[in-house]
């Protein structure tokens, strides 16, 4: 992929996130910026977690069978 092509997948994964981020707060406290960081923060660890886990088992099986 290129550049262009990578910075294109970038902006368009925060602005989904940010949107998923609103929505969370929208039905929560509306007026606190905490909420907001609150949400961001755990759908992020949401979203994170599974691919790093992913991304270990991946690499494992990959290293396992090279052996």
């Amino acid at each position: 992929m290129k550049m262009l092509d990578w910075v294109v997948v970038i902006i368009l994964v925060i602005a989904g996130l940010m949107c998923l981020t609103m929505s969370a707060t929208s039905m929560m406290d509306t007026n606190s910026m905490g909420s907001y960081f609150t949400s961001f923060i755990q759908i992020c660890m949401w979203i994170g977690i599974p691919i790093i886990c992913a991304g270990i088992l991946y690499f494992v099986v990959k290293w396992k069978r090279k052996k």
